[in-house]
């Protein structure tokens, strides 16, 4: 590595990073002080991971069990957990089977989820809620978004002394116009068409018929409404203030509580901190790598890109079409497509860049460096350090744990080939700013997945995810450029991208 006189760090160097600092602990700070007031408890029921969230005081309270969606954990759910514990409500937040923390794989046949499985679990957890001596038992809610709904919009129906239903994204439609008691149906007015259907086809198979209104009455356990949220799509829509307030006051309506309106905020703390973070790593890098390096290796066309990326875009998902068993080879749902994806579209961009010439041997020994490696590294354990922990305590699980350790270290494996070639191509010397080079390759990857979907619609998950994965990739796209442009080398960007993927996939995807 190349190391920079502390002298010559730079007065503007030293403002960013200061103020990028100051931003990291005014958002841990915020952050933090969204618990004041609220007692925090982790416990097992049975082999389900739970944490309760309730006020501080020790007195009796209502009490709402929360169910995650696919690829969901318990800490999706916090903002909603903050919420009711803030409004003086016992929020119950667990990790369904292959999910978050939960150790016991998810059974499924396909891409259908075992339904009993997950509504036997919640039962339980729904049980011990109950039983509790700083819960009311007659003031029990059940509250689920996206495959949670299924879960307890079916609980629901088969249990009348849960005193309101609230579904999030609902999926599941097939109810009556008394059962679920009190059903509350908030979906994203940016959802998907079909997701929208399925909420008007619940309200309306559960006695209602247009959104917005209230039909029936709390008293009698036959209230129904549906709202279409607005600004938000299926994952944002946990986070929106209009439907955390939406849900407290439906409860407030239906246990007859007081309200106050409080309503958790720390999603715009955590993103400020992600930023900052990212701030904060350009002075630093500088300040590491201070000498500028053009990539080594032959000049490439904008054709030359379309040709060594787009062909295996497009080959790759029909030879998975025609071979699906090799997609099932790891337990890892959804990851298990990609995984695979990665390792074939990434080897065929490889062999096409070699026959070309534009991987010669000379171009490797400048990019297989001792110290490209070790910047890769670093920049992974940076990205560690300043999105995946913090995010594992604030909006979702981003640390394997058990087994997906394991699965973790396959899944680098199978991705390098992919972000090797992504890295070297968007960054190569040639005609075209590196901006445009980089938009034109994911571009590239979009329409694979999209093309993928179509040949396989149990796929439909990641069509969800792409808008985060598509964030992902761009942040770490920053770590990349500047690394690339000290260091002569795709390595560094392609080791800290493929580590930072494989963590994110391992630590997300449900077990199965």
């Amino acid at each position: 590595m190349y190391m920079r006189d502390h002298r010559r760090f730079g007065v503007g160097n030293a403002i960013l990073a200061l103020v990028c600092a100051a931003a990291i602990v005014v958002c841990a700070y915020q952050i933090q002080a969204a618990g004041r007031g609220i007692a925090r408890e982790n416990l097992t029921v049975g082999s389900t991971p739970v944490e309760i969230f309730r006020p501080s005081g020790g007195a009796s309270e209502p009490a709402v069990v929360v169910a995650h969606g696919f690829s969901g954990s318990r800490q999706i759910m916090y903002s909603i957990g903050y919420t009711l514990a803030r409004n003086g409500y016992l929020a119950a937040l667990l990790d369904f089977p292959g999910h978050g923390r939960n150790p016991i794989p998810l059974r499924q046949a396909g891409h259908v989820r075992d339904v009993t499985q997950l509504t036997d679990v919640f039962g339980q957890v729904v049980d011990y809620v109950r039983a509790r001596d700083d819960t009311i038992d007659d003031q029990i809610a059940v509250l689920g978004h996206s495959m949670g709904t299924a879960v307890v919009m079916t609980y629901g129906l088969d249990h009348a002394d849960v005193g309101a239903t609230i579904a999030l994204s609902a999926i599941m439609t097939d109810i009556n116009p008394s059962m679920p008691r009190n059903l509350l149906l908030l979906t994203g007015a940016l959802e998907f068409a079909n997701l929208k259907q399925n909420a008007l086809a619940a309200l309306r198979n559960g006695g209602g018929q247009e959104p917005g209104i209230l039909y029936g009455d709390f008293a009698s356990g036959t209230a129904r409404q549906l709202e279409f949220v607005p600004g938000v799509e299926h994952v944002t829509i946990l986070f929106s203030r209009e439907t955390l307030l939406r849900i407290t006051q439906w409860l407030d309506a239906a246990f007859g509580h007081a309200p106050n309106g409080w309503t958790d905020s720390r999603m715009k703390w955590v993103l400020l901190l992600h930023v900052a973070a990212l701030g904060l790593y350009l002075p630093l890098s500088e300040w590491v790598w201070w000498k500028r390096a053009p990539i080594r290796g032959r000049r490439m066309r904008v054709q030359d890109l379309l040709l060594f990326k787009g062909v295996p875009a497009l080959l790759t998902p029909l030879v998975l079409w025609a071979l699906s068993p090799l997609t099932t080879l790891i337990p890892l749902s959804v990851a298990n497509y990609l995984a695979v994806y990665f390792l074939l579209a990434g080897t065929g961009s490889l062999l096409l860049m070699r026959s070309r010439g534009l991987l010669e041997r000379r171009t490797w020994r400048g990019w297989l460096r001792p110290g490209c490696v070790g910047a890769g590294l670093v920049l992974f354990a940076y990205i560690v350090l300043t999105l995946f922990i913090p995010g594992d305590q604030t909006w979702t699980s981003l640390i394997p744990t058990g087994r997906r350790v394991l699965w973790f270290a396959v899944l680098a494996v199978m991705c390098f080939p992919y972000f090797l070639a992504d890295t070297s191509l968007t960054y190569a010397r040639g005609r075209g700013r590196t901006f445009w080079r980089f938009l034109l390759t994911k571009a590239i990857f979009l329409a694979s997945m999209f093309f993928a979907l179509q040949l396989n619609p149990g796929l439909f998950f990641i069509l969800l995810l792409l808008p985060f994965l598509l964030v992902a990739w761009a942040m770490f796209g920053v770590y990349a450029t500047r690394a690339t442009s000290r260091l002569a080398s795709p390595l560094p960007g392609a080791i800290a991208t493929t580590l930072a993927f494989a963590w994110f996939m391992a630590s997300l995807f449900p077990m199965v």
